[in-house]
């Protein structure tokens, strides 16, 4: 029998090696616990990033990005939480229906190519009312309860071109004829540029935009529709059910528009002039937080209402998620009008109603005339005629404003209309 320390020099180097691997063991624990510590760090970054991205770049989405649109929607809605999924209302029930945009939201820009000799008035301005348009250098504008008249800037002479007593609307100058909306039977008519041979060409009409031969208009009952100019035929191209709708403006073969609920929750969507099923070009916005859109050659141009319930002016590239802020900080929210490369805008400062250029090229901003005394109650709106710019309307009292000022003079030039005639 051996005695107990027989093998005692054995025992330091089993010690010695089970020393070693406990200090491996404790190594391999440490080195484990600091790569699970790491990848918590990148988790939670990454979590942050995607929380920063839905709150601070409230208009980005991650389909830009990815090919995939599936794996995009589910990284939009997934992931950071972005809603798509919208309430509708029908005169029956209130339903609850997943939201997807369809191809027409990625529409190729020369989509909007349209020939400029086409057109009638600027969006912006039909959507302020439609009192002004321009032909081959010589301006039109409506006087409520006068008529049409012809404004020359060469030697600003002027006359009434064709006399009515009624509210007229929606003024749009196509080939030799003009188009309005008579407010007072809710009609679309067409008369020749000397006043003559009055025809109607659409009943129930509200508002009205012309290109080529064809008016895209809003009912009053309610719906988009399409006049045929030459034949007066008519087509019904979508209609809402006890909700607003509002133009956007056109691309050759669609027409845009908002549906907006009572609560201020709007889906964006545009159809075929033909006809056909209306699509989503774009998400939902809820409570006003986008308001007064319009389109003008294929960007759109709307105010995003701030936490202070002011507005941010913002142009948008149809198609693109990319934005540009054109204003901050606007008291107002009435359509905007775009010409070229350049785009008008009102503000309310005070009790003084301001119209402004913005050049979109440099940036520069430019107050190009303004109305005093006036409230956000008063219906006084923007129009811009080329080389005129005017602000027209009606205060609360009842006391007209009428007012118009060249942009090669400056906002101190100013001529107001009263008494049927134009004066310094």
């Amino acid at each position: 029998m051996k005695k107990n320390n027989e093998y005692s020099y054995i025992q330091p180097q089993v010690d010695s090696r089970r020393k070693k691997k406990k200090r491996k063991k404790k190594k391999q624990g440490g080195f484990a616990k600091i790569i699970l510590v790491l990848l918590a760090v990148l988790v939670l970054a990454l979590a942050t990033a995607l929380l920063c991205i839905k709150y601070v770049f409230t208009d980005f989405y991650f389909s830009e990005l990815l090919p995939d649109k599936p794996v995009a929607q589910v990284v939009d809605e997934k992931i950071i939480g972005r809603t798509t999924t919208t309430t509708t209302t029908s005169p029956a029930q209130t339903t609850t229906e997943p939201v997807s945009l369809s191809d027409s939201a990625y529409l190729d820009h020369s989509d909007f190519e349209l020939e400029a000799g086409k057109k009638g008035a600027f969006v912006g301005n039909i959507l302020n009312g439609g009192k002004v348009d321009r032909d081959n250098g010589i301006i039109y504008h409506i006087v409520d309860g006068k008529g049409i008249y012809k404004f020359e800037p060469n030697n600003e002479s002027f006359s009434c071109v064709y006399k009515s007593s009624d509210i007229l609307s929606s003024f749009n100058i196509r080939g030799d004829y003009f188009y309005f909306v008579n407010e007072s039977d809710n009609a679309l008519y067409k008369v020749t540029k000397s006043g003559k041979n009055l025809a109607k060409v659409a009943d129930e009409i509200s508002m009205a935009y012309i290109y080529d031969s064809t008016a895209y208009c809003i009912s009053t009952d309610n719906s988009i529709v399409t006049v045929n100019t030459q034949d007066f035929s008519r087509n019904v191209l979508y209609s809402a059910y006890g909700n607003t709708l509002g133009f956007i403006g056109i691309s050759k073969d669609r027409v845009f528009f908002t549906d907006t609920d009572p609560l201020g929750n709007t889906s964006y969507y545009c159809v075929l002039s033909s006809g056909g099923d209306a699509e989503r070009f774009r998400l939902d916005t809820v409570n006003d937080s986008v308001s007064s859109m319009s389109m003008e050659n294929g960007f759109m141009y709307y105010f995003e209402k701030q936490a202070d319930g002011r507005y941010n002016l913002i142009r948008q590239k149809y198609g693109s998620q990319k934005v540009v802020t054109l204003a901050q900080d606007v008291s107002i929210s009435t359509p905007v009008i775009a010409d070229q490369n350049r785009v008008f805008y009102a503000d309310l400062d005070e009790d003084k109603l301001k119209l402004y250029e913005i050049n979109m090229n440099t940036d520069e901003k430019k107050m190009m005339l303004y109305s005093g005394n006036i409230t956000v109650s008063d219906k006084v709106f923007i129009q811009h005629g080329g080389e005129y710019d005017f602000i027209i309307g009606q205060r609360q009292n009842g006391d007209k404003v009428y007012r118009a000022s060249s942009n090669l003079t400056g906002s101190s030039n100013v001529m107001t209309f009263g008494g049927g005639k134009w004066s310094y």
